[in-house]
């Protein structure tokens, strides 16, 4: 664990008041730093070198924090929290597995003494407690307290090693979160919470996505930008999520890549699931307090829409989609259910590109249009589930010069398969 460039600036002012009441506080904590890294090696790859040991990296470039107290007699004590980061990297260079097995032996060996450290630590204070009694004094009922969090970071990157020259990036950029707790919460409760991603990109690279290095991007996706908001009244979560329009095309030099990414990534993903799994049923049961009621929770989503192109010899195959709503509720039994407007399978031939809008997919040579809706409902037992596929529009169209460009396509994919099964 390093830090570099640490600032910590704090101003108190405690002023007593007259009556028997809290007194009138306020203070202003600030923190500022230039770097944070938190690592993770294994004991056998200590005398190697530390590019080459690390099993896990956590960085942050450029930090700040506020933290703002105000409290008065008899009013709504304010907390406000201000948090601005401009780097925030996670590289993970060796196997998630291992990182794993190293997180768990290393819960193994600290965990349980810290436990038992913070148990004995509470049940003094307990004791002492008990031991000198207050004399109690009349209050005049708890004042709620408002709390205003504001989160800010430039970029977040998050690479993975997915095998010996290659690596698997998630790039987030011009993130704004908040949570509020306003002063009138006394009466409604609610809590408002948001979060926006200005840009996500994934990306497949030949060398990891560090400050540092100049990666060889294989292949670069951008997804959409992403807005979630909600409000929360302590038993219920009603919120909205929006994304902006997407459009990627898939090349024929993606395509080896794509392959073999997706075959290596999904066969560690179920071994990691496997282990986790595994050392879940290894742990100790430990008896727990009876779960709460859970918490109901109603979640609205709208797109506007997305094109996916395959790149092909002479033609390119676009799906798109012009509009795509949906929502996911426990309100009253589990369901969800999803509305798709225009969705468009096409051909077009690759001398005659075209933006990705639905507009151009009628001019293609070949199309399906297809509107839909797919619902599926939960009983409020759970043991009864219903599904409900709704078509309420199909238009296709199919020329004579899309025959060929559709044959010529298959063959592309085919070769391209086979290829990929013959190299692996």
């Amino acid at each position: 664990y390093d830090v570099w460039g640490f600032d910590y600036v704090s101003a108190s002012l405690i002023k007593p008041t007259k009556k028997q009441s809290s007194p009138d506080v306020s203070m202003n904590h600030s923190i500022d730093f230039d770097r944070v890294r938190l690592q993770a090696r294994a004991v056998e790859d200590i005398s190697r070198p530390e590019e080459v040991g690390v099993l896990a990296a956590f960085v942050i470039d450029r930090g700040r924090a506020n933290v703002l107290l105000r409290q008065e007699p008899e009013i709504n004590s304010v907390i406000r929290v201000m948090l601005n980061g401009e780097n925030v990297m996670v590289n993970v260079p060796r196997s998630a597995m291992r990182l794993y097995r190293f997180m768990e032996e290393w819960r193994a060996d600290y965990l349980p003494g810290i436990e038992s450290m913070v148990r004995s630590l509470l049940t003094e204070l307990n004791q002492t407690s008990h031991k000198s009694p207050k004399t109690p004094t009349p209050t005049q009922g708890k004042i709620p307290l408002a709390v205003h969090v504001d989160l800010s970071v430039a970029s977040i990157r998050i690479s993975l090693q997915v095998m010996r020259g290659t690596w698997l990036a998630w790039e987030f950029g011009r993130i704004i979160g908040y949570f509020y707790n306003p002063e009138q919460a006394r009466k409604t409760k609610d809590r408002t919470f948001g979060l926006q991603i200005g840009h996500h990109m994934l990306m497949i690279s030949s060398k990891a996505q560090t400050s540092d290095a100049t990666p060889n991007v294989r292949v670069r996706m951008p997804l959409p930008t992403l807005s979630f908001a909600g409000v929360w009244d302590g038993k219920s979560v009603q919120s909205l999520a929006l994304l902006e329009y997407f459009s990627a095309t898939v090349k024929p030099s993606h395509w080896d890549t794509l392959l073999s990414v997706q075959q290596k990534f999904g066969q560690d993903f179920n071994d990691l699931v496997s282990l986790i799994a595994e050392g879940r049923r290894k742990r100790p049961h430990i008896s727990s307090h009876p779960p709460a009621d859970p918490w109901k929770y109603r979640v609205l989503a709208r797109m506007k829409g997305f094109s996916i192109g395959l790149d092909g010899v002479s033609s390119i195959l676009y799906l798109d989609c012009d509009h795509i709503g949906g929502t996911v509720s426990n309100t009253s039994g589990f369901g969800w259910h999803v509305e798709l407007s225009d969705l468009a399978l096409s051909l077009a031939s690759n001398t005659e590109r075209l933006e990705h809008t639905i507009a151009d997919s009628h001019n293609r040579s070949a199309f399906v249009v297809i509107d839909g809706r797919v619902e599926m409902r939960e009983s409020t037992q759970g043991n009864n589930q219903k599904l409900d596929l709704k078509v309420t529009k199909i238009h296709a169209v199919m020329q004579p010069s899309s025959i060929g460009q559709i044959g010529d396509f298959v063959d592309h994919l085919q070769v391209r398969s086979i290829y990929y099964r013959s190299s692996h």
